[in-house]
């Protein structure tokens, strides 16, 4: 198509046998992906070229989900996990993305 395509996931990160911990914060920076970046987004590359596309903390899709290791992809959540004090936990964060538009040849 000619316009964006959004789509959602979920990341769940799970936390066990850590004693005397209530509290954990993860980063879980995501990276470029197959083609690196283009500066306003993420590529997939494969035989056809490229496919540009973005990873986002919010539903307004305003907010890149970043990478630790390049900064240019933008900020890196924090997920806290909490109420560790029986040892384990866990935490499910929604993770936006956004096909950009204009690639159907792609």
């Amino acid at each position: 198509t000619s316009g964006p395509v959004d789509v959602t996931g979920t990341v769940t990160i799970t936390c066990t046998s850590i004693p005397l911990l209530s509290v954990v914060k993860v980063c879980s920076g995501i990276g470029a992906g197959s083609g690196g970046t283009d500066g306003s987004g993420r590529l997939m590359t494969g035989t056809a070229g490229s496919l540009r596309y973005q990873l986002y903390q919010d539903a307004a899709r305003s907010i890149a989900w970043g990478s630790l290791d390049n900064p240019v992809l933008g900020t890196v959540p924090a997920i806290i996990i909490s109420n560790l004090l029986n040892g384990a936990g866990s935490a499910t964060r929604t993770l936006y993305a956004r096909l950009f538009g204009g690639q159907g040849t792609t």
